[in-house]
């Protein structure tokens, strides 16, 4: 969000655990941007919003390029390529690439509403997002994206009792189609247990144990929602003891 809201580290990392906490109740985690609005100045929300919604964006765009990239070349390995895949894939990925970069150009769609300050705001911070801070925000979605990857991966080799056939490779094809996969299905926060674990038992057929595979799923989500959920709602009763005092 920066620099058109200003927040320090320490506020902007309890602002995000707030997020968890709140989403861990609503599909997908869409609740995450109430949760982090909460610790934002009102009259700086609407900016919030629209920085935060390109953030999202660009995480979104790591995980389908990416997870999309794997998933084409799982098919091949299992002799279900076609080559349309090829062309829906291109398609897609050059046009959410181009729109992704071009998001600025949106600010015109709000022009209709020039009286309202809220919208004024928005339309501001849509034409501050840049290539370079566009860029910036793909490459930090990125490295977070490698971040689960590595917990995952790890968690699998530590965990799980894998058949000796097994090739630790197919882990750089199978832990992308399993964030892909986690992206498309549509979950509340609660629920994401049995989705996760149900997700790698079928990646994980006959190569696995089921229960490892479920012990896995559990620990990664305790690790990355229950933890910071936790966090999240120490954050909001400190926020609204601050807001009463």
């Amino acid at each position: 969000m920066k620099p058109n809201v200003e927040i320090s580290s320490v506020k902007a990392t309890f602002a995000t655990y707030a997020g968890v906490a709140v989403s861990i109740l609503t599909p997908n985690r869409v609740g995450e941007f109430a949760g982090r609005m909460l610790f934002i100045n009102p009259d700086k929300r609407p900016t919030a919003i629209t920085m935060s919604l390109a953030g999202s964006i660009s995480q979104l765009m790591v995980t389908l390029i990416i997870g999309g990239l794997f998933a084409g070349i799982h098919s091949y390995q299992l002799g279900l390529f076609e080559w349309w895949y090829v062309l829906i894939g291109s398609v897609i990925l050059g046009g959410s690439t181009f729109l992704y970069f071009n998001i600025s150009k949106s600010d015109k769609i709000l022009s209709r509403w020039k009286d309202n300050p809220n919208i004024v705001n928005a339309r501001e911070a849509l034409s501050s997002l840049h290539s370079s801070k566009l860029l910036e925000a793909l490459l930090i979605s990125g490295i977070r994206y490698t971040v689960f990857s590595l917990q995952l991966g790890l968690l699998i080799f530590g965990l799980v009792d894998l058949t000796p056939s097994f090739d630790p490779s197919a882990l750089f094809v199978i832990v992308p189609i399993y964030f892909l996969a986690q992206t498309i299905i549509p979950t509340i926060a609660l629920s994401e247990i049995g989705v996760r674990g149900m997700i790698l038992a079928t990646l994980f057929t006959e190569i696995a144990s089921g229960s490892d595979l479920l012990i896995t799923s559990t620990l990664l989500w305790l690790i990355n929602i229950v933890g910071p959920a936790i966090m999240g709602g120490i954050s909001l009763l400190n926020l609204k003891f601050r807001l009463y005092k």
